[in-house]
């Protein structure tokens, strides 16, 4: 499975996905992962605790596509799939 960073900023938009996370913090258990706003992308270590700042650092779509495929097939495919399902559906509200 391979994705185009086309295809990863456009599930953010239309899944309204605003934080994707990836792992927990090795030393304090926090989460790290990307957030995004405005249809930019960020890595966010938010904690502190590691060498990544704590201010969360843009990053290209080109580089968080490359995150899923630099994979191996099944393991990529399973990431894209808990990164869809960050997404935040809006469901419509029944006229009063």
């Amino acid at each position: 499975m391979k994705v185009t960073p086309d295809e990863v900023k456009d599930a953010t938009i239309h899944l309204n996905i605003t934080w994707w996370p990836i792992r927990k913090c090795s030393m304090c258990y926090q989460p790290i992962g990307y957030s995004f706003e405005n249809n930019v992308a960020f890595f966010n270590a938010a904690c502190g605790c590691t060498n990544y700042p704590s201010i969360p650092e843009p990053h290209t779509w080109e580089a968080l596509a490359e995150t899923f495929n630099r994979q191996k097939e099944e393991i990529g495919q399973k990431m894209w799939e808990e990164f869809l399902a960050c997404g935040k559906q809006v469901v419509p509200r029944a006229p009063i």
